[in-house]
């Protein structure tokens, strides 16, 4: 265990904790002065050899911040405490759903500890390495070269991660820091990644300095261990405060905050693991309720990554079966009950951990009742994590505040079949038996944002845009030209808006000024159903959509499908099927391929897509657009083409133009979800599994993106094959851009190439 050496050595008596507390109060009255001249004497000790390497070391190696975390990207870190001597773990440790461990030194050679980390790499596993136990310890001086050679000779090894000099050396094993110190000055003198630490609870508490911001010199990033889980006692005991040691709650806020006041990342230690029969200790496996509280309140405290103590005991058989402790199985059994299923669920939850919580995105009306919200940045997906720190039942109402978000359902997730939660008015209301977790996917209302079914039919329509966010204007007040809401036409059997200026040619316009959910997005898809039904003049038809900032004609797009129109004597032409954008300077026609095929009575999609990100990322500030029948093939996209980038569509102002009878249904704006090409299963990494994808949904067809569809053409075929080829390794960066794995970096670097992605902050 964290606190045990490999073979168990200090095997974590229940009371060895408790002799040791009185000594600690003599130790911070005696100060640390003696720690720190100790660490002088040390420095004499060790010699001209010792002096030089440290003298690098203080020269070259800058300290490490929790800026600057290497485990901030990529996979969340789950995992097991394990032994560099037991390769033979890692498959279980895989296949359970952890992808790092931190190892002990082991009883084996240099061959065996290669053929782990050998086994860790190919299984996608990262390894946090222990340096020889008896090298650093509370009487010898450090052997330097020793350490230089352990480091020197496992560094390079892809799966080694960062490394591991002690296990609880302030409280457990008394080791000064002055040895520490000169540990981890030695190994940062030839290796850059992450040296760690784990601490006790003990040293969490208050002092001044406090043993993390004291020693924060002395490693990188540090781990807590609390196991409250103990045999004879009830299920969730020592969660509150019950004594000195038994404040399993605190004892995790406590380690954020010494996080934040030593500016190093913390990682949390949690029970997987019970005393083997015999042992003289009296720790007992969690049970799934216990073991997902604790989960969920660590994470909530924003460790770096969670690991449980321990996989050479649980996974190897030896934590036996007690019928009469809450959790009555064995660890192989444990394993599969409890650890596989909650690692699933950190996994799931990974990427939107990574990137942080959502602040001020949700409040409770129960003080009891923790819950963060948390945005997936690949697939944008947003979870609201939330737990009962008490042992009451509550009942528990949630308000959301993201602006321009609607939400209409909360969807637990990992509880079986829970029914959703309706989502009224940004709140929706749950239950919580004692320590309970919920875990909810928020669903956002991104589809027909307008139905026009709201509205009570009638041939004088005059919404107000405050009220329904609509607002119609016509140039006379002749009733024969009129807004609608009417049942539609050509087959369409719901109600539709409908504008009629047949009589004498007026421009009928409607502007839709909603703020509307995913309308401020960097990518949107509109989209909006449109027929001709009638004429003025006998031929003459006008009808056109744009998205502009209010009503001052500046666009970032215009589609005009017919402009056939004399007015006052003046012929403007005949329009058919274009698309127009202002660039700030100039208007710019394009051409809608298949867009002079309308015909009058038929339904037809207009789809337009914008990316108004930052200019230069992507396709950053541009629009295009395709058309076609409602029940036949959309024809071709037009090629990208740049708006002005100074205009703010933050908002859904939509603009429709009619002159004549035209019909409107459906529209909406979503938020348009960047397909990495060559993904077709979308889990953000080009892979193996995506062949698979593509051959298990081949022949399917739907909007671009749908499983199996790498090109993001809508159908699944062979193309897809190809794309998965020559995109086989990218992954999905935060902001939507694929990036290469790394690789494909390193080739990049080495000719020259810079490459830059933004990350966007939510706040």
């Amino acid at each position: 265990m964290a606190g045990c050496s490999v073979s168990c050595l200090l095997e974590r008596k229940g009371g060895l904790r408790q002799d040791v507390v009185g000594k600690q109060s003599r130790l911070e009255r005696l100060g640390y002065a003696l720690w720190e001249g100790a660490y002088w004497w040390a420095l004499r000790r060790m010699g001209v050899v010792a002096a030089g390497v440290l003298c690098v070391v203080f020269l070259l190696s800058p300290l490490v911040s929790a800026a600057d975390n290497p485990f901030s990207t990529g996979a969340y870190p789950i995992g097991w405490y394990d032994e560099m001597a037991s390769p033979q773990d890692v498959p279980g440790i895989d296949s359970h759903g952890g992808n790092t461990v931190l190892n002990y030194w082991g009883s084996t050679d240099m061959a065996g500890r290669m053929h782990y980390l050998d086994e860790a790499a190919a299984h996608g596993i990262q390894v946090i390495m222990s340096i020889d136990e008896t090298i650093i310890n509370a009487t010898d001086p450090v052997d330097v070269n020793r350490i230089l050679d352990i480091v020197n000779t496992y560094n390079d090894h892809p799966a080694l991660v960062g490394w591991y000099t002690a296990d609880e050396p302030w409280y457990g094993r008394r080791i000064p820091l002055a040895t520490m110190q000169t540990a981890y000055d030695t190994i940062k003198s030839v290796s850059t990644k992450p040296v760690f630490i784990l601490f006790t609870e003990y040293a969490m508490y208050e002092s001044t300095p406090s043993i993390p911001v004291l020693w924060k010199n002395a490693y990188d990033q540090f781990l807590l261990d609390v196991y409250p889980t103990r045999t004879g006692e009830p299920e969730f005991s020592r969660l509150e405060y019950e004594g000195r040691g038994k404040d399993f709650k605190a004892d995790m806020q406590r380690a954020h905050e010494q996080s934040i006041l030593a500016d190093r990342p913390w990682w949390a230690v949690l029970s997987g693991w019970g005393s083997n029969t015999g042992e003289s200790g009296n720790y007992r496996l969690p049970t799934y309720n216990e073991s997902r509280f604790a989960t969920y309140w660590s994470l909530s405290e924003e460790p770096t990554g969670i690991l449980h103590f321990a996989y050479y005991r649980t996974g190897q058989g030896s934590v036996p079966a007690r019928p009469d402790e809450p959790y009555p199985y064995d660890g192989a059994q444990w394993l599969d009950d409890v650890y596989e299923p909650q690692a699933a669920e950190i996994n799931t939850l990974g990427p939107a951990v990574q990137n942080g919580k959502v602040t001020g995105a949700a409040s409770v009306n129960t003080p009891d009742v923790r819950t963060d919200v948390y945005q997936d940045p690949n697939t944008r997906k947003y979870y609201l994590v939330t737990l009962n720190s008490t042992t009451g039942s509550e009942t528990t109402t949630f308000s959301l505040d993201l602006p321009g978000r609607e939400w209409i359902s909360a969807t637990p997730l990992f509880e079986g079949a829970r029914p959703v939660i309706p989502i009224t008015n940004g709140q929706f209301t749950d239950t919580f038996s004692q320590y309970e977790v919920h875990v909810y996917e928020l669903q956002k209302a991104t589809s027909r944002h307008e139905n026009f079914e709201q509205y009570s039919q009638t041939t004088a329509w005059n919404p107000t845009l405050g009220g329904e966010g609509w607002t119609v204007a016509s140039e006379t007040s002749d009733p024969a030209n009129s807004h609608q809401i009417s049942i539609g036409s050509g087959g369409n059997s719901t109600q539709v808006y409908r504008a009629d200026s047949s009589s004498d040619g007026q421009n009928m316009l409607a502007y839709w000024d909603r703020t509307i959910p995913d309308a401020d997005a960097d990518m949107t898809r509109t989209s909006i159903k449109w027929q001709m039904t009638g004429a003025y003049n006998e031929d003459q038809y006008r009808i056109g959509m744009s998205r502009q900032e209010g009503a001052d004609y500046l666009y970032t797009w215009n589609s005009v499908f017919v402009n056939n129109f004399t007015d006052g004597g003046v012929g403007e032409g005949i329009i058919a099927g274009t698309m127009t954008v202002y660039t700030g300077d100039e208007y710019i026609v394009v051409d809608i391929p298949g867009g002079d095929s309308w015909e009058v009575g038929t339904w037809y999609i207009l789809e337009v897509e914008e990316d108004n990100g930052e200019v230069g990322e992507g396709n950053g500030q541009m629009s295009r657009v395709r058309f076609g029948p409602l029940d036949g093939e959309m024809g071709d996209w037009t090629p990208w083409i740049s708006h002005w980038a100074d205009l703010d569509m933050d908002e859904g102002q939509i603009r429709l133009m009619t002159n004549g009878i035209g019909e409107y249904d459906n529209l909406t704006i979503t938020e348009l979800l960047v397909q990495l090409p060559g993904d077709a299963d979308g889990d953000g990494l080009v892979s193996a599994d995506d062949f698979a994808s593509v051959q298990g949904n081949f022949g399917d067809t739907g909007l671009g993106g749908i499983l199996g569809d790498a090109n993001g053409d809508g159908v699944v075929s062979a193309d897809d094959y190809g794309s998965v080829q020559l995109n086989f390794g990218n992954t999905l960066g935060m902001s939507g851009v694929p990036v290469p794995e790394p690789a494909t970096l390193l080739l990049l670097s080495a000719a020259g190439v810079m490459m830059l992605r933004r990350r966007r902050h939510i706040n």
